[in-house]
This record gives C-alpha cells, sequence and structure tokens, in this order.
C-alpha cells in the first residue's frame, strides 16, 4: 500500500500496521474489562437476563419508571458485548466500556436530580464505524485511515451528537466492509463478523456489524447507514 505524506510516496507494511492498530486496541480493551468485571459479577444471571428481555423502548420505559438503572444496563450490554461482540461475531471495531460506564452514571444523576432528560436518555448504543465521534477512529474498513487521519480529533459528527444530546450512551463502534460498498462485512483491518444465529454465515453489510451486534443483544439500539438497502 501506499500512502502520501507531502508529496512523497511512502511504502507502508499494511499487514503489519492493522496487526499493530488490533493489538494496542485489545490492549485497551483488556484495561476496560479488567476495570469492569468486578462490576459484572456483582449482577446475578436473572437480572442480566431480565434487562436483556427489554427492546428498547421497553428499557428506556424501564428507566423512567426507576426499575432500571442507565448504570446497570450499561454494564449487562457492555458485558455481553465483551464476550459475544468482540468475541464469537467479531462484530466490535473499539469499544468504550469505561467510558459508557461514567456517561451513564451521569444520566442517572440527571434522572435523579429532576433535570430534563433526553428521549434516548441512559439508553446503552451502538454506533458504525463511519460515523464520526471525538477520540475514536473511523476507518471505513480502511487499514490506511487508521494513519490518516488518525483518531477523529473534532468534535463529535452530526449523527453522534443527535444521539449524545438525546442522552444516549455509546458502547461500542462497530465493523463494516471495505469503503461501505460490499454485502458482507470484511475488512484487511478487523477480519470477518459472523451472524450470531449461524457463525458460518454472513450478516450482511454495510451495516452488517451494527445487524449482528443488535440480533446477539449486544446494543439495546444500533446506528447504520444505508446506501443501497445495508
Amino acid at each position: 500500500g501506499l500512502i502520501v505524506s507531502r508529496g512523497v510516496h511512502q511504502m507502508t507494511d499494511w499487514p503489519a500496521a492493522a496487526a499493530r492498530h488490533r493489538a494496542a486496541r485489545d490492549a485497551a480493551h483488556a484495561a476496560h474489562v479488567a476495570a469492569l468485571a468486578p462490576l459484572w459479577s456483582g449482577i446475578d444471571g436473572a437480572r442480566k437476563a431480565a434487562i436483556l428481555e427489554h427492546d428498547a423502548c421497553g428499557l428506556l420505559a424501564a428507566m423512567r419508571a426507576g426499575e432500571v438503572s442507565s448504570r446497570e444496563a450499561t454494564l449487562v450490554y457492555a458485558e455481553r458485548t465483551h464476550h459475544i461482540g468482540c468475541g464469537e461475531i467479531n462484530a466490535v471495531t473499539e469499544a468504550f466500556f469505561v467510558d459508557a460506564l461514567a456517561a451513564a452514571e451521569a444520566s442517572d444523576a440527571r434522572r435523579a436530580s429532576g433535570a430534563a432528560v433526553g428521549a434516548l436518555e441512559g439508553l446503552p448504543i451502538t454506533l458504525k464505524d463511519c460515523f464520526d465521534m471525538e477520540g475514536t477512529y473511523s476507518t471505513v474498513g480502511f487499514c490506511s485511515r487508521v494513519l490518516q487521519p488518525g483518531r477523529h480529533t473534532a468534535p463529535d459528527g452530526l449523527m453522534t451528537k443527535i444521539l449524545r444530546d438525546a442522552g444516549a450512551v455509546v458502547l461500542a463502534k462497530t465493523n463494516v466492509p471495505r469503503g461501505l460498498l460490499e454485502g458482507d462485512t470484511y475488512n484487511l483491518l478487523f477480519g470477518t463478523t459472523r451472524n450470531p444465529w449461524n457463525l458460518s454465515r454472513s450478516p450482511g453489510g454495510s451495516s452488517g456489524g451494527e445487524g449482528a451486534m443488535v440480533a446477539a443483544r449486544c446494543s439495546a439500539l444500533g446506528f447504520g447507514t444505508d446506501i443501497g438497502g445495508s
């Protein structure tokens, strides 16, 4: 592959660059898991199952009624995302568990204070890789975008801003095909996303990562994009 820097072509070993990126991501993810694992073990299995039974509207209603906190829901979805989204189905490109927990706790505090809350207040969600979010990567399935432009240092993109302003808690970003232009979610940077209903099959594309996460109940609500039937 080639990257262009100030008019100079430089050869880049893309497989090695992709491997380094995944290694750094996995190390950060391991730190998040270490921080949250003791909290995950504090919620019993029946309670986790009850939370996961809700669809997005039901979970929002349960939070409004005080039956479930955003903190608790975020922990439950983060644990499931770790085991299934990041593992079995390989749908996650980047996870934000510790930041998501902080956002959930802030949401619970807003609700408890009686402050005005958003339409998606406290809801754990996931975003397709292509949505710009401050401090994260929007690779669009290309290894080169890990290097240029790298992390998105500008404020959140419009869609992300709308969702976070509405109170949504972003757990992770999810996999896409190269350039968002294929009907199968595979790229050289993150590999193949698998269908949770049948791991030998594809979840389609280009929003296959989001589709797989929602189908596997790793996300209460997933946000993708569509060009021709995604």
